[in-house]
């Protein structure tokens, strides 16, 4: 795991790994300046919700190996 660069795309990253079957581990928190550490969502709600919209997304849609726990 490691940090990307300011507005990166999460739920194209999220929708890709769903469409290669690739397994991806996020460690979803918020930050304004530098790595402030706070909650997930705290800052841009709408983009944790795209985020989990894809995970729905490929659920419903049955994607191939996609299995969640």
């Amino acid at each position: 795991l490691g940090h990307h660069a300011p507005n990166v795309n999460i739920e194209m990253i999220v929708s890709r790994l769903i469409q290669f079957g690739k397994l991806g581990g996020f460690h979803f928190n918020d930050s304004k300046y530098g790595d402030d550490d706070l909650d997930a969502g705290s800052i841009d709600p709408y983009r944790l919700f795209l985020v989990f919209n894809e995970l729905v997304d490929a659920e419903l849609s049955g994607a191939k190996g996609f299995n969640p726990a």
